[in-house]
């Protein structure tokens, strides 16, 4: 009992200190050398690792301590985690697992459990692999169901699958819990226009540039859409805009042809294609813009004409598509350093 004392007295102190913004980890390492068995000291080790950014270390001691004490909830939760920081989140999902046997109602565990799902959710996304993705994500929402994001890559989901009225809900739905979502009011345009309903899609980038101004996706969404309005001034500025941001974005430079050619500016429009054809080689989408504005009338040699229609042959069966909609990042987790 006298060794277990000393190092609560040593853990305690260590803890105080560190609220007052001096970090003394040598009172933990003492703590445990008196007591191996104090569970709380290896926790704030942990804690010393995690912010160190040693994942590794800390996650042998959240382990050493649910090891000591099974209903230490915050050692779960933390060693969670770390485990989701090693990229091990089915390890991650059994320490938030028993993190709520112990403590159903701990928040930060349930946004934590969320997050990790969320992470999940989004890798079988990228992978179309659209039903484990579904269970995922709907999993999440019993942990979270205020989270924006989880609702964002839901929507994304449904519209991959063309199951568009679905997918406004769930955008619409983002937007409710957090306003300021850049990425969903830029995808709810991209649904907008496809509907044609371009006033609304205008209002929906123009809010999402209004949240994030430099956001290269909505500028050159924008952009792209004020071109068929019939607002070109704007829409060279908007794609210029998002090519600052951007400069290896093959589709902004092929619209900023289009838009140019549009406005007889013939070599500034063969200049972008060729940038776009640079970073896209396999672009048929681009090479047939190429050969289009050829057409026109420029500087280009009959021999430079003729190269382009053979570079299109080889590019025939490839294409450039929009690239609108994006998947949210999950959050970064809440560590835990003291009760739930």
């Amino acid at each position: 009992e006298v060794p277990a004392e000393v190092a609560r007295c040593l853990t305690e102190q260590g803890v105080q200190l560190k609220a007052q913004g001096r970090s003394e980890p040598w009172l933990f390492q003492e703590a445990v050398q008196v007591c191996e068995a104090y569970a709380p000291a290896h926790f704030q080790l942990g804690v010393e690792a995690s912010e160190a950014g040693d994942s590794a270390r800390a996650k042998e001691r959240y382990a050493r301590a649910v090891q000591l004490n099974a209903g230490y909830v915050e050692a779960w939760n933390n060693l969670g985690v770390a485990c989701r920081a090693l990229g091990e989140p089915e390890h991650a999902l059994e320490a938030y697992g028993m993190a709520l046997k112990a403590n159903q109602s701990c928040v930060k565990t349930r946004e934590n459990l969320a997050i990790c799902l969320l992470e999940l959710g989004c890798k079988h996304l990228q992978a179309k692999e659209w039903k484990q993705a579904a269970a995922r994500l709907k999993s999440a929402l019993a942990y979270n169901s205020k989270s924006a994001d989880i609702y964002f890559n839901l929507a994304v989901m449904y519209a991959e699958r063309q199951k568009f009225d679905r997918a406004q809900v769930h955008y619409e739905l983002a937007l409710h819990f957090e306003p300021a979502h850049a990425n969903a009011h830029n995808n709810l345009g991209v649904l907008y226009r496809r509907q044609g309903s371009l006033d609304a899609a205008a209002a929906a980038f123009e809010q999402a540039l209004a949240v994030a101004p430099k956001m290269d996706l909505a500028s050159k969404n924008l952009g792209a859409l004020y071109g068929a309005m019939g607002r070109m001034s704007e829409a060279v500025a908007l794609t210029r805009q998002a090519l600052e941001a951007n400069p290896r974005d093959a589709e902004a430079h092929n619209n900023l042809a289009l838009l140019f050619r549009d406005q007889c500016d013939v070599e500034a429009c063969l200049e972008h294609l060729a940038l776009c054809m640079k970073l896209e080689p396999a672009s048929a989408h681009a090479s047939s813009n190429h050969l289009m504005s050829l057409n026109y009338p420029s500087e280009k040699t009959r021999e430079e004409v003729f190269e382009a229609h053979r570079a299109f042959g080889e590019r025939l069966e490839a294409e450039i598509g929009p690239q609108f909609d994006t998947y949210a990042s999950p959050p970064a987790p809440l560590l835990s350093a003291g009760p739930c």
